[in-house]
């Protein structure tokens, strides 16, 4: 029996909400859903349906931390700062990034922090 993904609603476009980096990739965010469905651990329609949410606002926060990171968007309470906009260290995560099946904003928030591009921000003071 073929299982079919619980919802069949297509993504917005977030980049038309929060601007566009010119190097930051556009994902295919239906791709990573269809992904968190195969891989889902849970085997009940509800708990389905909160695993892909979740992946997916994991998605979107990664999208809003890298481009606050680097003032695509204003954000004050954005958790990470652009601490070294080396090109070739972004071109570097990017590269890596496309070389997973199914690249993520998720993976490529994590690959900028590891190589030293994105740092934590440190918590504003009052």
């Amino acid at each position: 029996m073929d299982q079919q993904m619980p919802t069949e609603r297509p993504h917005r476009d977030i980049f038309s909400y929060i601007g566009r980096l010119r190097w930051l990739p556009t994902y295919d965010l239906n791709q990573l859903s269809e992904k968190a469905f195969r891989e889902c651990p849970f085997g009940s329609n509800m708990m389905e349906a909160a695993y892909i949410h979740s992946e997916m606002l994991n998605e979107y926060r990664a999208i809003i931390e890298i481009s606050a990171a680097f003032n695509a968007i204003q954000h004050e309470n954005s958790l990470y700062e652009a601490v070294n906009r080396s090109q070739s260290e972004i071109d570097d995560a990017l590269l890596s990034n496309e070389s997973d099946n199914c690249p993520s904003y998720s993976r490529l928030l994590t690959l900028l922090i590891q190589c030293g591009v994105l740092a934590r921000r440190e918590p504003a003071t009052d």
